[in-house]
């Protein structure tokens, strides 16, 4: 395991929190809830809060308003926090995220090029290009690629605002780059924990090296 996060991209953080520091998030979260409830006129005026078009073009992504950018699309804050969206790329025979859960969270994943084998629960879908997986909440699973080819795919966030966690993961990176601090200490544990409970995101490292050797896997290169 590296000392640092050093220049920590996405795919580095993906790696991180599969072997890091979150194995000892599991037990912290089994059973917590996750953002706390709005109230019903907060909910009405998020809803009829007027919406503006917006436009990402080829090569460009949105940013959070302090700059951080993990790859998004579309953001939660401009689609009335009904949804946010990244599009990706996943290298052969590579492992795209260690098996988790979400709370609140659901996931739609739309292959646009060659094949993502999806886990939800003990069962795996083979997600062909122009195909379309729903991966509900509250069920473990994780993706991955096993060909001989890139795949490209979109991912669609519902019910909760899932780029603002992912955000507050680089800062949370960033934070830990700049006093030297390992991703799998104590420290860094201890910065992830409340985040993790008030997304609802449960993670299961253990189970990254099965998975690995079964499918004869890797993680990302850093």
């Amino acid at each position: 395991m590296e000392n640092n996060y050093g220049n920590i991209n996405r795919r580095n953080l993906l790696r991180h929190l599969s072997f890091g520091a979150l194995s000892g998030i599991t037990i912290l979260n089994m059973g917590c809830n996750s953002t706390t409830p709005r109230k019903e006129n907060e909910i009405e005026s998020l809803i009829n809060k007027p919406l503006k078009p917006v436009l990402t073009k080829v090569g460009e992504t949105q940013k959070a308003a302090d700059g951080i950018d993990f790859g998004f699309k579309l953001r939660s804050n401009q689609t009335n926090g009904q949804f946010s969206c990244t599009e990706e790329v996943l290298a052969p025979k590579t492992l795209g995220l260690s098996l988790h859960m979400h709370e609140k969270l659901d996931e739609i994943m739309r292959v646009q090029e060659g094949t993502v084998h999806v886990l939800v629960g003990e069962e795996i879908f083979e997600v062909n290009a122009g195909e379309w997986h729903f991966r509900p909440h509250g069920i473990p699973h994780a993706y991955w690629n096993q060909t001989d080819k890139p795949a490209k795919f979109n991912d669609m966030f519902l019910n909760q605002d899932f780029d603002n966690f992912l955000d507050e993961l680089l800062r949370m990176a960033n934070r830990l780059s700049k006093q030297n601090i390992a991703p799998d200490s104590k420290k860094a544990e201890e910065l992830f924990a409340p985040i993790a409970k008030q997304y609802g995101f449960i993670n299961f490292p253990e189970k990254t090296p099965y998975l690995l050797e079964k499918y004869g896997l890797k993680m990302a290169n850093l």
